[in-house]
């Protein structure tokens, strides 16, 4: 079906924009309610700006460089930020970060925004982000600010002052034009939810880190710096001919010196013992058709977000159909995220992908200290060392069995256990909150419009 709307020029040579995307209807009932709400354009509000169009001169010991993947729905990844020099960070004064910076993606996924903090600094940026700096003279708030640009509101708008054929772009001009809607004190209201919600991300992050101090301090990683094998020693070992029988390989891959190294420093640290023995029968998942009306919630490997099932679908499966439960574990066993897990906390029943791989703990050791063993470093190099296939990776069942588990005192896998699952908790009110804080914004703007 047909879908037309009549614009006047004078309307269009305001917006500068002749493409018909721009004037569709939908967006402009979206963009009458946000200016009906005391609508005011950012370029009045706020200075924006780019980051560095230069190449960047990757440096080890450098400052982090924040690009368009490391910006999330009001959160940084900075797991897979680079770094920049020194010398590059202190040429470029304009893009350095400040806290209270609002930065909004310009490429790629279009609109996705965050404020900065000090958790992140000190920080650079590239092209693919843009810094909108609010005036001093305003009132408006960041925290506000982010809410609105991750509500629908926000959105549409970042969607639609997007230009290009190719390869759409936010450009910096275009994110002045777009309009934020003024609430007077209920903006302090929303601030305060977004400002709650990162300190209870970052209390996340603190707890999930002190069950991993537990864990290697318990271990003795910390040694580890200096008496694993380097040089000549990290590419070429030995083994016994019986080892070879055993695991029923014979691929430098499975006893490269690091995992070998690993597992023996286990027998000679801690007490440890292999996964098969601590889980019922691994069972795979199976792959279902998506469907909006269907019966049970579904996941694949894309849910696994921070060590947990998020944003699922439905599905409807057969009784056959291998679901899993609560505190269930699912691991990737194929494809480029070999090894990636998390823990069923949302969902009392979920269907999963035939990637995944269910492991389901006996009543002798708690999942959430699990949990973190298999997503620490010491699981994930076990993994790697099992998975076969030259072209497409895959993670056998039955290899998975052999991945050894270190055993710690009572007390110590308890507290682990208990900060692995107050951080899910945590990170899950976080969620929360930015969600009501995102709410609050739209109902708000619906309820202007109201006659």
């Amino acid at each position: 079906m047909a879908v037309w709307n009549d614009v006047a020029l004078s309307y269009m040579q305001e917006f500068r924009r002749t493409d018909a995307e721009y004037y569709q209807p939908s967006y402009q009932a979206l963009f009458s309610q946000v200016l009906s709400c005391n609508g005011e354009r950012i370029s009045r509000l706020a200075v924006v700006t780019d980051g560095i169009h230069g190449s960047p001169e990757i440096a080890q010991n450098g400052v982090r460089y924040i690009s368009a993947k490391c910006v999330r729905d009001n959160e940084f990844t900075v797991e897979g930020c680079i770094y920049i020099s020194n010398r590059q960070h202190e040429a470029n004064p304009r893009t350095q970060l400040k806290i209270d910076d609002v930065i909004v993606t310009s490429v790629g996924t279009i609109g996705n925004t965050a404020v900065v903090d000090d958790e992140i600094l000190p920080s650079n940026c590239d092209r693919h982000v843009a810094i909108i700096r609010i005036k001093v003279s305003t009132s408006l708030s960041p925290f506000f600010l982010s809410a609105f640009l991750n509500s629908k509101y926000g959105r549409f708008q970042t969607v639609r002052e997007s230009a290009g054929n190719v390869q759409l772009n936010l450009y910096t001009q275009n994110i002045g034009k777009i309009v934020v809607p003024r609430f007077g004190s209920e903006e302090s209201n929303i601030e305060r939810l977004v400002k709650l919600a990162y300190k209870k991300r970052k209390a996340s992050k603190e707890l999930y880190g002190q069950a991993l101090q537990i864990l290697e301090s318990e271990l003795g990683l910390d040694k580890l710096d200096f008496l694993k094998p380097v040089g000549y020693a990290a590419r070429f070992g030995s083994i016994n001919l019986s080892d070879a029988f055993l695991t029923g390989r014979i691929d430098a891959q499975c006893f490269a010196p690091t995992p070998v190294f690993y597992e023996q420093w286990f027998s000679q640290h801690a007490s440890s013992i292999r996964l098969g023995q601590i889980i019922e029968a691994t069972v795979k998942g199976r792959q279902q058709i998506e469907l909006p009306s269907g019966t049970v919630d579904y996941c694949s490997i894309k849910n696994i977000s921070k060590r947990e099932f998020v944003g699922a679908s439905k599905c409807t499966p057969t009784e056959e159909t291998p679901l899993a439960a609560k505190d269930d574990l699912l691991l990737a066993i194929t494809g480029a995220t070999i090894g990636k897990i998390g823990i069923v906390k949302r969902y009392a029943r979920l269907a999963f992908s035939g990637d995944l791989l269910r492991l389901r703990v006996k009543l002798e050791m708690d999942p959430h200290y699990l949990l973190l063993v298999l997503d620490h470093t010491v699981g994930q190099i076990q993994f790697n060392r099992w998975i076969t296939g030259s072209t497409n990776g895959h993670l056998a069942p039955k290899d998975v069995r052999h991945v050894l588990v270190p055993r710690l005192s009572v007390e110590a896998e308890r507290q682990i256990a208990e900060l692995v699952e107050e951080s899910l908790t945590k990170l899950a009110e976080s969620e929360a909150l930015l969600e009501q804080a995102k709410i609050r914004v739209e109902k708000l703007i619906e309820e202007a419009v109201q006659p």
